[in-house]
């Protein structure tokens, strides 16, 4: 937690981990398993002492195939062959099955909720991984007026353009 820079702390940036067992993805199955994350958005949770458990979480195969998509090997095995090439259709499911969780938790985190469909949207029409404000630039032709000027206030907040 000291590493980790809380959002919105212009020192240090948020910090998130995933911890993932080979023999968890290999063979496939859906969802997949996380030994153990942290991000920012637990914080809280953290600091009252709950310690992430193991679980299935769809949201795993989009980290991993973007791993695969994005990353860049500082030591040891490239990536590539450490995971399997996931298809984009798990992608897809992924995606079906994180929507119900992230619009239900809507309130108290509207900017973070209007970033990610936008991503989600992105990813879905381009079958591509990018960042939560490119993804919202992608969107904003696209909706009418009265939405796209919502998303453009919250990626303005996202990049920091705004108090």
């Amino acid at each position: 937690l000291e590493i980790s820079g809380f959002v919105g702390c212009a020192e240090k940036r948020p910090l998130e981990i995933t911890v993932i067992h080979q023999k968890d993805i290999i063979p496939w199955q859906f969802p997949p398993k996380c030994e153990y994350m942290y991000g920012e958005w637990l914080r809280k949770e953290m600091e009252a002492g709950m310690i992430p458990q193991a679980c299935f979480d769809p949201d795993i195969a989009i980290l991993l195939w973007q791993a695969r998509k994005s990353s860049m090997t500082l030591k040891g095995a490239d990536c590539k062959q450490l995971i399997l090439p996931i298809p984009f259709r798990e992608i897809q499911k992924a995606i079906q099955f994180s929507l119900p969780g992230l619009i239900s938790n809507v309130k108290g985190d509207e900017r973070n909720v209007l970033l990610t469909l936008s991503r989600m949207w992105f990813t879905l029409e381009t079958e591509d991984v990018t960042t939560k404000d490119v993804a919202a630039e992608w969107v904003i032709p696209q909706l009418p007026e009265t939405f796209s000027s919502l998303l453009k206030t919250a990626k303005e907040a996202y990049l920091g353009n705004l108090s």
